[in-house]
């Protein structure tokens, strides 16, 4: 299997050999290829410090630590451009960003589409939206044995140190330059960390139900609604036994004890496939639910039945209130926090839009009968 560097890279072509360094010298990894994704003023970086025509610091690494630059496979370097083809200066704008994820996004993909290519992946050059892109881009198509890295430099006078790229194998005391500063630092000083990024790998989850050769807006957007499937618990309603459960994706299941009339009410509401207005209910339907289950076992269920025909708004209302502070206890418990409780709660739209609703989709509502 080859090992392939992937790094995102701005005007600090620094994190190529330092990154290197610590997985070659302290890991012991083997690179078999190196792939840089940067702008145009990124690259005129690389080539005049780290290649400068088999001169710069990428050579000299090689040859401080007895190795062979060819064997590296470093490439040139993959030009961000704009949507007219053009090779971008810098990320600046809405639309540059948007462009950079797309392309950032392709070439993990293609990378993580080799089934013999371990990816180790970069995210420490570049602007910040592009390290954020390419940890995106690895939750969607990293694999158990890719890795997300992001290079720390000690002490830390030489982030930013121009002449620093990685430490010498040489002992002393070294001179480097940041800005107009000098830094006099001994060779026992320096050290270099390599802080492997954990990340939620998706691409098992999302793989099989959308294209994940999207666009990486789209991609996001469609990734989420997968995810929000597997959040969602089942509703399940037990007339009978008078309460309703909400069974989680872990297994884990919440109980709620209701009174009949709210039964017969939150019975209702989960049979409405859209957001209804309160005057717009159906009393007549949520009479004959209370009748189905509680005609043989509530004492005087004739007057109650009779008395939810001729339901006024109010008391509907109240009723759903009940439920709601309910489930809402229950639902506390089991969260620690309110608000993630309300999701489940039959609700309104909005203030302006008092339409109830059940959020939970239809086909994870049930009643057992």
């Amino acid at each position: 299997m080859k090992n392939v560097l992937l790094a995102v890279l701005g005007r600090s072509p620094q994190i190529i050999t330092e990154t290197l360094y610590f997985l070659t010298q302290v890991k012991k990894e083997r690179i078999d290829g190196i792939q840089v994704i940067t702008t145009r003023a990124g690259y005129q970086e690389f080539v005049e410090n780290l290649t400068a025509n088999g001169k710069g610091y990428f050579y000299q690494f090689c040859e401080a630590y007895g190795l062979n630059a060819i064997d590296f496979g470093l490439k040139k370097p993959t030009l961000l451009k704009d949507s007219r083809g053009n090779a971008l200066m810098d990320i600046r704008t809405n639309e540059e960003n948007g462009l950079a994820a797309n392309q950032i996004i392709e070439a993990i993909r293609n990378l993580t589409a080799d089934k013999d290519t371990r990816l180790f992946c970069s995210m420490a050059g570049g602007r910040k939206t592009m390290g954020v892109y390419a940890s995106f881009a690895m939750q969607f198509y990293g694999r158990e044995f890719d890795r997300l890295y992001h290079v720390l430099v000690w002490p830390p006078e030489l982030e930013g140190a121009k002449d620093f790229y990685f430490p010498s194998p040489k002992k002393g005391e070294f001179t480097y330059h940041r800005g107009s500063d000098e830094i006099k630092v001994s060779a026992d000083e320096i050290r270099i960390d390599l802080a492997e990024i954990p990340f939620i790998r998706l691409r098992g989850i999302i793989g099989e139900k959308i294209n994940l050769n999207l666009p990486f807006a789209q991609l996001v957007h469609l990734a989420q609604a997968v995810i929000n499937e597997h959040q969602w618990p089942k509703m399940i309603l037990i007339p009978q036994e008078k309460q309703v459960i909400l069974q989680f994706a872990n297994r884990k299941e919440t109980m709620i004890k209701l009174k009949p009339r709210e039964i017969a009410v939150l019975a209702y509401l989960m049979e409405l496939d859209k957001p209804l207005f309160v005057n717009d209910f159906d009393t007549e339907r949520i009479s004959e639910i209370y009748e189905k289950y509680f005609a043989q076992r509530e004492y005087g269920f004739g007057k109650v039945s009779d008395h939810l025909r001729k339901i006024k708004n109010e008391i509907i209302r109240e009723l759903i209130s009940r439920i709601r502070s309910a489930m809402r206890k229950e639902l506390k418990t089991y969260y620690g926090i309110e608000k993630y409780a309300d999701q489940y709660l039959p609700q309104t739209i909005s203030r302006k839009d008092p339409r109830y609703f059940i959020p939970i989709p239809m086909d994870r509502r049930s009643v057992k009968e």
